[in-house]
């Protein structure tokens, strides 16, 4: 009986082991994405109001989003976690931790509310092949971005955080922001994961073009920087330029690469240059 009962200890002591390890990677896994996430939410944060980060585009949330559209609405939970991390250790608010607490909280429920009815009720494919699916992302996006929207600025008037005159003045930011954080970053990283998986030399073959690219954005930039008033704004639209050679060229890759390495560089020439919340909106 001793020596029949081995081969069954032995599957099992393996099964065992083989849980743990994958218990553990899913650990490390949300650790990183949590480390990610305020990274990120520390590289945008540039306006306050009220003790309140605003500002009109939040790459932190494109990146939760996407692990809520990849790996289910669970992850909602480093929406969570990383929000209250970023805003009470690294953001540094002024204002009660029941208010960031419930001001995660919101934004968590809102985004992983729409996450659950995208995989549940028009069931979007994570890998974005077809046009549906990325603009029922697009979609999703701005959807949770109204609704996070509308709940935070109620929530905030009715513990007397906000009166009406900020609701106007930080609405338009909050959902401009939130819309931009998903549809910039959010296609990128889901695309990315396809590309890593099925091509990865040819992500390689691809550099010297995305550099190519990236020089073109710089000089644009320069140009941009190199005006003043009115004219500078004007030749913000040089920057459609490389966005649509490399959409033409590589379809949705192209266009998510570009994108994402315009938004960077255009956010930071606001931020350097003392541009106020409105100008960035």
């Amino acid at each position: 009986v001793r020596e029949t009962d081995m081969p069954a200890r032995l599957l099992q002591r393996e099964w065992l082991q083989l849980h743990s390890s994958e218990h553990a990677s899913k650990w490390a896994a949300a650790v990183l994405y949590l480390a990610a996430y305020i990274i990120l939410e520390w590289a945008s944060f540039i306006h306050v109001h009220r003790g309140l980060p605003i500002t009109p585009w939040d790459p932190g949330l494109g990146l939760a989003f996407a692990l809520m559209i990849r790996g289910g609405p669970l992850n909602g939970l480093i929406l969570f976690a990383g929000m209250v991390v970023a805003e009470t250790l690294v953001l540094q608010n002024d204002v009660d931790w029941p208010i960031d607490i419930g001001v995660a909280a919101i934004t968590a429920l809102s985004y992983t509310s729409v996450a659950a009815l995208l995989q549940r009720y028009f069931r979007i494919d994570a890998d974005l092949p077809h046009l549906r699916d990325v603009l029922i992302l697009l979609a999703a996006g701005l959807a949770g971005a109204v609704l996070a929207t509308v709940l935070l600025n109620a929530f905030l008037l009715s513990v007397g955080q906000f009166d009406m005159r900020d609701v106007v003045e930080v609405a338009r930011p909050l959902l401009v922001g939130d819309a931009i954080g998903i549809a910039v970053v959010t296609p990128l990283l889901l695309r990315f994961r396809v590309q890593q998986r099925l091509a990865t030399p040819r992500l390689l073959a691809l550099a010297p073009e995305g550099a190519l690219y990236i020089c073109i954005i710089g000089a644009a930039l320069w140009l941009i920087l190199g005006s003043e008033g009115a004219h500078g704004f004007r030749l913000f639209y040089l920057l459609f330029v490389p966005v649509v050679i490399a959409a033409v060229r590589h379809g949705v890759d192209g266009a998510c690469f570009s994108l994402v390495v315009t938004q960077f560089s255009l956010i930071g020439l606001l931020h350097f240059s003392g541009y106020d919340a409105a100008a960035f909106t």
